[in-house]
């Protein structure tokens, strides 16, 4: 390489070195997004409910219930308009000395940092419809730190580029400029022109850490790019799919829709049949529109959730009793769940829980049965379905969450589809913090779990 050629390179390395470190700058870890503020409100609301419409805490239920509030991790500082304390247990600096109100009023994001992540709220408490005071609540929380693929591949170049920028310039200070770094060169040119492949290098080599370096970044960058091939093969595949999956109900309901105005079902019993034919179709062709237009928001991320806090019990009487009231004899409920408070998207669940029933019915014949059960597992709401139908083979259960998925037994049956209906109920599931889990065995049955945290 003549020196022009170097001047290039190290000027490169040098752009390399700068982008990447901005990178860093904009991929920089960061919070959790689970939101601490609400999480504190929830924590407090009781005890909050009780005291709000009274500064006096002569009462012992309002001592007790800030008692219990504190065993929870809750503290709590009340004080007057004057910023007087009148009641605290908190903790923290800056709670127990007089004329604080101007410093409690204020949530502002570096109280979490002076006082080792304790997050604070304040809430206004009432007398005859006037606010006479204000009370504190205070709690320490755990910040969870989350690393992004670009972060990765971010800190992957600024380590690549400083190695490459410090070896370089060591061989140009000490020696002539070595060989071997040239298929460094020639690989750093190949993967802008989207060429991407191993580099082999002796283990004695002054730069085997470099040349790994180089070897990692290449396997992500392939990878990366594989994947978006492969998701945009998938999306062709799913579109040919689908286009099928319509015609077919569609041309149904036009052929029956043709015979009823051209008079060939000529009596009732006939004209019945015709009319149930066609409401089947477009029972089909509704489930199918619906689950693609679930899955495209839940692929651009605009799906909406209503989350609540909510009696787990309720919640799967309400839906277990919408399945016993199809008259079904080979279904059976069994709610055993204690009271227990979950947050969650109740029609959502429900969904959930439908597809997977819905599953089990196609799958199950008049000879099989279907069991469902909700109860409590450690720390979780457990929805189990159970069905002794045909089961599911060992090979195709690792793929059965996946999307556009449908299994041999689901192809040479009558089972309409676009195979999204598992995979729509993992994501709702996930955005519960919740999890599925599955195990079958072909003519044996499946049961499925369906697992929802308890706050």
């Amino acid at each position: 390489m003549n020196k022009k050629q170097l001047k290039i390179f190290y000027i490169g390395l040098i752009l390399m070195f700068t982008s990447s470190a901005l990178l860093l700058i904009v991929n920089r870890d960061k919070e959790n997004s689970f939101n601490y503020v609400n999480e504190l409100r929830i924590c407090s609301n009781e005890s909050y409910q009780i005291i709000k419409n009274d500064l006096d805490l002569s009462g012992e239920a309002y001592i007790n219930t800030l008692i219990k509030a504190e065993n929870e991790g809750v503290y709590a500082t009340l004080i007057d308009l004057s910023g007087n304390v009148i009641y605290s247990n908190s903790p923290y600096a800056g709670t127990q000395s007089t004329k604080i109100l101007d410093e409690a009023l204020y949530m502002d994001g570096s109280y979490m940092a002076v006082n080792e992540n304790v997050c604070k709220i304040a809430l206004p408490i009432y007398m005859q419809s006037a606010i006479r005071g204000f009370v504190i609540y205070e709690k320490a929380f755990e910040m969870e730190k989350t690393v992004s693929i670009g972060m990765i591949i971010s800190i992957s170049i600024f380590i690549l580029s400083l190695l490459s920028i410090i070896c370089l310039l060591g061989r140009i200070i000490y020696a002539p400029y070595p060989k071997e770094l040239e298929a460094l060169e020639k690989s750093f040119v190949n993967m802008t022109k989207g060429i991407y492949g191993k580099l082999n290098v002796d283990e004695k080599s002054l730069y085997v850490n470099l040349y790994s370096s180089y070897n990692t970044l290449s396997e992500e960058l392939e990878y990366l790019i594989y994947q978006q091939r492969y998701n945009e093969s998938q999306r062709k595949i799913f579109i040919n799919k689908i286009s099928h999956e319509l015609k077919t109900p569609i041309s149904t309901i036009k052929a029956y829709i043709e015979g009823l105005k051209n008079n060939i079902a000529n009596d009732d019993e006939k004209r019945e049949r015709y009319i149930n034919i066609i409401y089947d179709k477009m029972n089909q062709l509704t489930s199918l529109i619906n689950d693609l237009f679930v899955f495209t928001q839940e692929d651009a991320n605009q799906l909406k959730y209503t989350f609540e806090e909510c009696y787990a019990d309720n919640i799967v009487d309400v839906i277990f009793n919408n399945i016993s009231s199809r008259n079904d004899s080979i279904t059976t409920c069994e709610n055993i769940l204690p009271k227990c408070i979950i947050k969650a998207d109740v029609n959502r669940l429900e969904q959930v829980v439908l597809n997977i029933y819905n599953n089990a019915i196609k799958h199950t014949d008049e000879n099989d049965s279907i069991i469902l059960k909700a109860y409590r597992q450690d720390d979780d709401v457990v929805i189990e379905i159970n069905d002794s139908g045909t089961g599911i083979p060992t090979n195709e259960l690792p793929y059965i969450f996946d999307s556009y998925y449908q299994g041999r037994e689901s192809k040479k049956t009558d089972y309409q589809g676009a195979g999204l209906g598992l995979t729509i109920c993992k994501s709702i599931i996930e955005a519960h913090s919740g999890s599925i889990k599955v195990k079958s065995e072909l003519h044996k049955g499946t049961s499925m779990y369906v697992y929802i945290p308890i706050v």
